[in-house]
């Protein structure tokens, strides 16, 4: 299994989710896990499901 999979499911963190780095902090008595996540960029225009692009509908330019 990947470490990054296996940190989202540990974390229950959603699909729409990236890891952009991990690192284990062992600087105190106990150690700390660090991981710097962000958003996943959305592309606009397209479906979610399939990544096509939208059509635009004739409705608004009327």
């Amino acid at each position: 299994m990947r470490i990054k999979k296996l940190l989202k499911a540990v974390f229950g963190l959603g699909a729409e989710t990236v890891i952009i780095d991990a690192e284990l902090d062992e600087t105190g008595l106990r150690p700390a896990l660090v991981v710097w996540i962000r958003a996943e960029v959305r592309h606009r225009g397209r479906c979610r499901r399939c990544q096509v692009r939208a059509t635009p509908t004739s409705s608004a330019t009327a």
